[in-house]
């Protein structure tokens, strides 16, 4: 059952990220100020013009609320809410002229997501939902499929190993198909849709996949660890997952199921 008292904060997301999404759209096809993190990945003025935006929106119209971003961390609180924000969701596909990325904002609950937003300013594509009232996309139903359209899965995996590959993605090459748009945001929203069967990674961010776990489990999918395991509630607080990785899986609960069994808990 929708929790009313949620729907203010949906709407105020769905907002504010058509806003970031517009900042991040008409900085597209200028120059950019591009610069590395320590971790390899990249970070242009737009992410942090984009974050901004958010964290001032936030801090306007609710202003005891905490919030964890990518690009400028942690703002603590005794609430207990809290919004996890990526402003730019692809910033290396940003960055090289490819035109999918997204803005992902969510908004937990007692380490609980209750509200996600993903937009793709270039599609214009908004993936939303409330916890308990289903998701949608530019408010269309997304409707719950448990049916792959051919025998193999089709995959998106996070794709960036130290060393050794995992026995999952060996796996997967070899008895499934892989589509990768660069973006862990939309990949998540594109399984919620049924576009794609099943997401994989293992160097998630809580930025990353915030949002699109809500859009997932409210379309009748489940975000899981990679061994079934629950990832939320958090088992910490928010704060602490600033630079922590999560390795989940997401698809529709039949095929969540099938996943787990063939490629992680059975396999060689």
């Amino acid at each position: 059952m929708i929790d009313n008292e949620l729907i203010p904060y949906l709407q105020f997301a769905v907002e504010i990220s058509k806003e970031a999404g517009k900042l991040n759209r008409t900085s597209f096809n200028h120059p950019k100020e591009i610069q590395k993190k320590r971790d390899d990945s990249l970070v242009t003025a737009t992410d942090k013009q984009s974050e901004i935006l958010v964290r001032e929106a936030i801090a306007k119209n609710f202003p005891e609320h905490g919030i964890l971003g990518e690009e400028f961390g942690v703002k603590d609180s005794d609430s207990d809410y809290s919004w996890c924000i990526d402003p730019l969701d692809g910033t290396s596909n940003f960055v090289r002229g490819i035109p999918i990325f997204a803005v992902s904002i969510a908004l937990f609950h007692k380490n609980e997501p209750v509200v996600g937003v993903v937009y793709d300013p270039m599609s214009n594509n908004l993936f939303s939902a409330v916890k308990g009232g289903g998701a949608s996309l530019n408010n269309g139903p997304l409707r719950e499929t448990n049916n792959p359209l051919q025998s193999k899965l089709l995959f998106a995996v996070q794709s960036d190993y130290d060393g050794k590959v995992p026995a999952h993605i060996t796996l997967i090459l070899e008895r499934a198909k892989i589509r990768n748009v660069g973006v862990a945001s939309l990949h998540i929203c594109y399984v919620a849709a049924g576009w794609l069967d099943c997401y994989v990674d293992e160097k998630s961010c809580l930025w990353d996949i915030a949002a699109g776990s809500v859009i997932m489990s409210e379309a009748g999918g489940i975000m899981s660890k990679t061994d079934g395991g629950n990832l939320f509630p958090l088992e910490d607080d928010i704060a602490s997952y600033t630079e922590r990785k999560l390795h989940c899986i997401g698809a529709k609960k039949d095929i969540h199921k099938r996943v787990l069994n063939e490629f992680f808990l059975n396999s060689r």
